[in-house]
């Protein structure tokens, strides 16, 4: 499995309820760390700086990958970093360069973005042109700290009213950018490709040379459906990611893999209910993983 990507836990999600509660993150990572089942997890800005010294201290010691959600950053900012009002932009940019310190006591190196979220009546070339000069700014400051910055592009007026929705388009965004700002990626997600129609293996093919992780996030894309939209639910019907569709995206990842290139974290986006227990969702993600991988091995045989 590790051949062909890097299991990771989308910790946030699972905790979503208490994603905040440093004591409970920082326990589930000490379980991640003793089981060895997952090469990297990802958590939102913990507040408290020395339970954030306590999860870095197990990142280090386990070379456990770290990945930071700063999407409360960015939502602080109103979306900032894509302002055409420039002033507002720096300040934006640097509110959101505020948290690098947050991550590396961490054990951070990703820091992660989803593409700002915009009302629909911008001018589009003109917001997507600041957007990239912010990533660059964040890319830049981000390399003193020896931190990647990772952009995850939403869908764009179906479910998110995301800048960026085709898989594509963050493609011919970041693509020429990483020549000067190589500590620059994507993360992408099944969800938001399918909500715009991407197809997923194509699109996922467009996006693997500059993936740093990507989500297996199931979805209904049937706008009749009272369950349609990006609501990080469990894996199966009706949502697309069947554990068969799942095995064929594996199979994709092993074979864009590259001997000389790290393989991309991926992770089961499943929010746990605010009823709903927390291992129980890590549970059934990795039994699905696992059945998938299994499918692909006995490909291989």
């Amino acid at each position: 499995m590790r051949q062909a990507f890097r299991p990771g836990l989308q910790v946030g999600e699972m905790y979503f309820p208490v994603r905040f509660d440093g004591e409970i993150i920082s326990a589930e990572i000490a379980r991640v760390c003793e089981e060895g089942e997952y090469d990297g997890v990802e958590i939102s800005d913990i507040p408290d700086e020395a339970i954030r010294l306590r999860i870095g201290e197990m990142a280090r010691a386990h070379n456990l990958r770290v990945g930071v959600w700063q999407v409360e950053r960015q939502q602080a900012t109103g979306w900032g970093m894509s302002n055409p009002d420039r002033a507002a932009r720096k300040a934006a940019v640097a509110h959101l360069k505020e948290g690098f310190e947050n991550a590396v006591q961490s054990g951070a190196c990703d820091m992660l973005y989803i593409g700002p979220i915009v009302k629909g009546d911008e001018d589009c070339e003109e917001v997507r042109r600041c957007l990239a000069e912010s990533l660059c700014e964040l890319a830049d400051a981000a390399s003193a700290f020896s931190l990647r910055v990772v952009f995850e592009p939403v869908d764009r007026g179906v479910h998110e009213r995301g800048l960026i929705g085709r898989t594509a388009d963050a493609v011919a965004m970041i693509e020429p950018l990483r020549a000067a700002h190589p500590n620059l990626y994507m993360a992408w997600d099944t969800s938001h490709a399918a909500l715009v129609g991407d197809d997923l293996e194509t699109a996922l093919r467009q996006a693997y040379p500059l993936l740093a992780q990507m989500h297996l996030a199931n979805v209904v894309v049937d706008p009749e459906h009272v369950d349609y939209g990006d609501h990080h639910r469990p894996m199966g019907p009706p949502g697309l990611l069947t554990t068969q569709r799942i095995a064929s995206i594996f199979r994709l990842l092993a074979e864009f893999r590259q001997d000389d290139v790290p393989p991309p974290h991926v992770s089961f986006e499943v929010r746990t209910a605010p009823d709903g227990d927390p291992l129980a969702t890590e549970r059934h993600t990795r039994q699905v993983r696992h059945e998938a991988w299994r499918m692909v091995s006995e490909d291989r045989t």
